[in-house]
């Protein structure tokens, strides 16, 4: 990024921060190395909203609010950053770009980091409320089953959508659901420290999703959200929640 790029980019962030909240779409996450080389790169939903008040929100697969700051390049800093303190405990960046934003998730293990592409998108008029988004997945399932490879993951803690590019399953550091279209599933859940895996067979009846086990034990699964998440249900007790990542 240029020095005049830089420049350009302050002042519209600038912009931001006295005028309306704004709002940034996600649309891919990727992966990248130190030196700037991306791998990895795959759609991805969600949404990020400034507020001038100094507040943000935030749905990408868990959802989160906090405080953020701007912080300014200089001669140790080639980039304006944008730090978010999120109310949660933990801590994330972002870069501003030509389109809108970087965003920074973590750093994983293969010693690559994790990114978000989202661009700008303020409401015309009125001020846009997070509810009205659309549904992450009321338009992917047909005939009982999502029509593209569909993942969603155990938030509990705040972990990042991440792949392992080998197997097509969710890397072995998280937990979750990948849902396929010909109808089959894998399942990797943790029961204290332990974590247990499982494939079989899936359908969508309504507004749910029967997972059929290798052993033919059914886990059914309510769909939140026009399939924003998932719950999961004993007796009227909420015992989990997998969060939408995104499809590839």
């Amino acid at each position: 990024m240029t020095a005049m790029r830089i420049v350009t980019m302050t002042l519209i962030l600038s912009g931001f921060l006295i005028g309306e909240s704004t709002r940034y779409t996600a649309r891919a996450v990727y992966q990248a190395d130190d030196q700037g080389n991306i791998s990895g790169y795959q759609p991805y939903s969600g949404w990020l909203e400034i507020n001038a008040d100094g507040t943000y929100r935030l749905q990408f697969h868990i959802s989160d609010q906090g405080r953020w700051r701007l912080m300014k390049a200089d001669e140790t800093r080639p980039h304006d950053t944008i730090v978010f303190q999120s109310g949660q405990g933990f801590q994330f960046f972002a870069h501003p770009q030509a389109a809108g934003l970087a965003v920074w998730l973590r750093r994983n293990p293969d010693g690559t980091n994790l990114w978000v592409q989202a661009v700008a998108a303020p409401p015309a008029g009125a001020r846009t409320s997070p509810q009205t988004a659309a549904p992450a997945t009321g338009n992917l399932i047909s005939n009982g089953r999502f029509t593209r490879v569909t993942m969603y993951g155990d938030t509990s803690a705040p972990n990042y959508y991440y792949q392992d590019r080998a197997t097509g399953d969710i890397s072995h550091d998280d937990t979750g659901i990948v849902l396929r279209p010909d109808g089959s599933f894998s399942l990797r859940k943790t029961f204290g420290t332990s974590v247990s895996r499982d494939n079989g067979v899936y359908s969508i009846q309504g507004n749910m999703v029967h997972l059929r086990m290798s052993d033919g034990s059914v886990l059914s699964l309510v769909i939140v959200g026009g399939g924003r998440k998932l719950e999961w249900h004993n007796q009227g007790v909420l015992l989990a929640e997998y969060f939408y990542w995104g499809t590839r």
